[in-house]
């Protein structure tokens, strides 16, 4: 019989995350298997580094649903069998149902009774301090600083200061983050910082606007002339060029058309420009969200925007939120919408019948520019609050987390990718008054992910999601051993139960891949180091009833400076595709 073998690592294997996350260690895999007979062309068990990348999308669309009765409350006790779900009318089978609340994520298992004896975590020294109480709770406030005017600004900063005054808690975090990407505060439970972050929000649009612009073209009503050849739209801008330009000379009409096509492309690009910055940083915002614990809600503060060229972008925003148990919730900073009429006090005012059409096209302008923020809240299950002065109010509403919401995924059937736009209806079977909110649709994928590229996507947002899963059984522990004051080496060690893997038989053996993924994050949920190892498994019989009794043990070590961390451990087996994720806290003194 051959000696035991001892599977070393190496540091070259790198795994990026995101773009702003460090370098990945492999996993070093320890006594992983007791003594056995190998073939030296087939051994029963061998490891791969390999790099692993974060993709757009998987297979699985994901529809986040709150159901409220005619009062406005939750619903909490609705079963798989009371959806249905539609795509492009047609009915899906719902292949994933949970109900997500507000309640703590559970603990990790305790080990396996039957299996080799548990080990034990280590725990403080006697007599230390308390240590502080770990954050439960994280508010992202994004200000679209490139769509906001001074005055809109100004009004919700302060809502939003005194918000904050009266509501953080202990376990709180905010932070402040722009999509001009200036003037950001990370998550932190200091009032002061945030304060000062706050006063120091400033509008930064792409294309600085003079006072008194002619045309006076917003995005809506360039969208009209350019895009649709809307004859009332461009009517309007000419008359205001005929005027404000050419002195009432109404010979310059036919110029004055062309140039206000002319003005209108020129709004429409910058206008684009801008959304692609607020949808960018948006993105970038749940993204940072992913890493943290416990509950992570954004709160979009925006005069609003269109985003004609960008609903796939929009969509994308939606699904990566809901992969990731991120609510977004809207404020519209510009309140009660209190001025039908055009300002005759601008210099720029039409004089004549053109001032209700220009007045009209306002309105309809005022009410479509909310759009993106509803389809955002909408989809991700958060709160949109507009047409109300009362911000601080706002603000208390879209912070909340939903009490109650159900997440329904499917799988589409014989999806072509196309790119296209995919409506969604999801409803009771018996409605019984209830009121549903729900995404509203998702686009079809440009191309079709394969099997590895799947594999490798649900493994990066298991890491980052924070959610625990318990398909296959798998203990986890961590100790840490401390031999001066300053750096520690924490341990993370995992015993995987072989049962609960599905092996398929080939040439004789048992055969199955496991990838695991062993991630660590600081309090406030910032991802500091990551490991990964791919094991390929082909036992032998004698071999899987052996580790049958006593598991495949697993450790990971970091070297880490004394504080408080969450370990993320992600597990996932290749024949069926099934996964767990643990978590699991460790405070090292000082």
């Amino acid at each position: 019989m051959r000696p035991r073998r001892k599977i070393l690592s190496s540091p070259r294997a790198k795994w990026s995350f995101l773009s702003f996350l460090s370098v990945i260690l492999p996993v070093f895999l320890g006594d992983a298997l007791p003594a056995a007979a190998q073939d030296s062309e087939k051994p029963e068990l061998a490891t791969h580094e390999s790099e692993t990348t974060m993709r757009a999308r998987s297979s699985m669309v994901l529809v986040r649903t709150v159901v409220r009765d005619s009062k406005g409350h939750p619903v909490s006790d609705l079963k798989k069998e009371n959806f249905k779900l539609l795509d492009e009318r047609k009915e899906q089978a719902i292949a994933y149902f949970a109900v997500e609340g507000v309640s703590p994520a559970p603990a990790a298992a305790p080990a396996d009774a039957s299996g080799p004896a548990a080990l034990q975590a280590e725990t403080p020294a006697p007599g230390a301090p308390p240590a502080p109480p770990a954050p439960q709770r994280f508010l992202a406030l994004f200000f679209d600083d490139v769509h906001t005017k001074i005055e809109d600004l100004t009004r919700s900063r302060n809502a939003a200061d005194r918000y904050l005054a009266a509501a953080l808690g202990p376990t709180d975090r905010a932070g402040v983050f722009t999509a001009s990407g200036q003037g950001i505060l990370d998550f932190t439970g200091d009032l002061a910082k945030l304060h000062d972050a706050l006063e120091n929000l400033r509008p930064r649009p792409i294309d600085m606007q003079q006072v008194n612009p002619c045309p006076d073209i917003d995005e809506y009503q360039a969208d009209q002339i350019v895009n649709h050849r809307d004859e009332v739209s461009t009517g309007v801008a000419a008359t205001e060029i005929v005027q404000c330009i050419f002195n009432n000379d109404s010979t310059k009409s036919a110029q004055a058309q062309e140039m206000a096509f002319a003005d209108a492309s020129h709004v429409l690009e910058v206008s684009d420009t801008e959304n692609g910055y607020t949808l960018r940083a948006l993105e970038a915002l749940v993204r940072r969200c992913m890493s943290l614990p416990g509950q992570r809600s954004i709160v979009l503060v925006s005069s609003g925007f269109l985003a004609i060229l960008r609903r796939t972008e929009v969509s994308d925003v939606v699904d990566r939120a809901l992969r990731a148990n991120v609510v977004i919730s809207a404020l519209d900073e510009r309140g009660l919408y209190t001025s039908p009429e055009y300002d005759a006090a601008s210099s720029n005012a039409i004089v004549g019948p053109r001032n209700g059409q220009k007045s009209l096209l306002r309105m309809t302008a005022n009410h479509e520019s909310a759009d993106v923020m509803a389809e955002l809240a909408e989809g991700t299950g958060g709160t949109f609050f507009r047409d109300s002065n009362d911000l601080e109010a706002g603000f208390r509403q879209a912070s909340a987390f939903p009490e109650v919401s159900y997440v329904l995924g499917f799988y589409p059937q014989n999806l072509k990718p196309d790119g296209r736009f995919h409506t969604l209806k999801v409803s009771l079977v018996q409605p019984a008054g209830l009121a549903l909110q729900s995404r509203r649709g998702y686009f079809a994928p440009n191309k079709l992910l394969n099997s590895e590229e799947v594999a490798k996507q649900e493994i990066d947002e298991a890491v980052f999601s924070q959610q625990e899963l318990n398909e296959l059984r798998v203990a986890v522990h961590t100790q840490f051993f401390k031999p001066a004051n300053a750096e520690a080496q924490l341990s993370v060690l995992a015993r995987v139960d072989v049962r609960s893997l599905r092996f398929h038989k080939e040439a004789g053996r048992n055969r199955d891949d496991l990838t695991l993924v062993a991630a660590l994050f600081d309090r406030n949920g910032r991802f500091i180091a990551g490991k990964q190892k791919l094991v390929e498994l082909r036992l032998r019989d004698e071999t899987m009833n052996r580790l049958s009794q006593t598991g495949i043990n697993m450790k990971t070590s970091f070297d880490v400076q004394p504080g408080a961390y969450l370990v993320r451990l992600v597990l996932r087996e290749s024949e069926d595709a099934h996964m767990s994720a643990v978590n699991q806290t460790i405070e090292i003194p000082f």
